[in-house]
């Protein structure tokens, strides 16, 4: 009698079925040196960098802190970057998230504009990716209260091993859920290699109301990829025992 068994059952009897990892995850703690606002009133300047506590998988061997993106809108050179309002009292705009300190009204077209950051992490192997999930809401300039209004909620993972960008968009309504919440992309069918990538996260497209764009946290969840050497060994077992009698 000959045993027929396929690679994929031995797969997930020899345990080599990968569960989900979670590459890096942030709550964006550490908001450290970003600009304080001294007033209720509309804001461009502000830190262009911000420092954040990660915690990450032993493949992520590097991982940078937050920077500002450019807004890309044509009405004004200066482009803000993050900031801490009223001292931090306000509950949405606190020391423990990323709150940029460009208002969507100073944006000219505010469809361009792109009110957000960017990061970059180093892979030392390969990873099915799965979701990225990012908590985001709008508040106002005193962030002390969150504002009710959609926008287009972007992000894009680039570099490394990748021919093009990864990017998606979702048009998220603050109005219908509590201020700040997560928005998960799925990500699955892309794969990143050993390498360096940049992950950019940005609002959007906001056509009314006088919100920031503010974040609370982001998180990568991906599978590793089985070795080449395991799957060799697990076929060679596999025509072994099709000989068995």
């Amino acid at each position: 009698m000959k045993y027929t068994i396929t690679i994929a059952s031995l797969i997930a009897t020899a345990g080599f079925a990968n569960a989900a990892t979670t590459l890096f995850t942030s709550n964006f703690d550490a908001n450290t040196g970003a600009h304080v606002f001294t007033g209720d009133t509309d804001n461009t300047s502000g830190s262009s960098s911000l420092g954040v506590t990660w915690t990450q998988d032993a493949a992520v061997t590097a991982i940078s802190g937050l920077t500002a993106v450019s807004t890309t809108d044509g009405g004004t050179s200066t482009q803000g970057g993050f900031a801490q309002t009223q001292n931090g009292a306000g509950v949405f705009a606190n020391p423990n998230v990323a709150y940029i300190s460009r208002n969507h009204n100073l944006a000219t077209p505010r469809t361009d504009a792109q009110l957000g950051y960017s990061f970059t992490f180093t892979l030392n192997t390969s990873f099915d990716l799965e979701e990225l999930v990012v908590a985001s809401t709008h508040t106002n300039n005193s962030g002390n209260s969150d504002q009710a209004f959609a926008s287009d909620l972007v992000i894009s993972v680039s570099g490394g091993t990748l021919g093009s960008a990864i990017t998606d968009t979702i048009n998220e309504d603050y109005g219908a859920f509590d201020a700040y919440h997560d928005v998960t992309f799925d990500l699955t069918g892309n794969t990143l290699g050993a390498g360096t990538y940049t992950v950019q996260v940005h609002q959007s497209n906001m056509p009314s109301g006088g919100a920031y764009a503010s974040y609370d946290g982001v998180t990568l969840t991906a599978v590793p990829e089985p070795s080449s050497t395991a799957l060799l060994g697990l076929g060679g077992l596999a025509l072994i025992l099709r000989r068995r009698k």
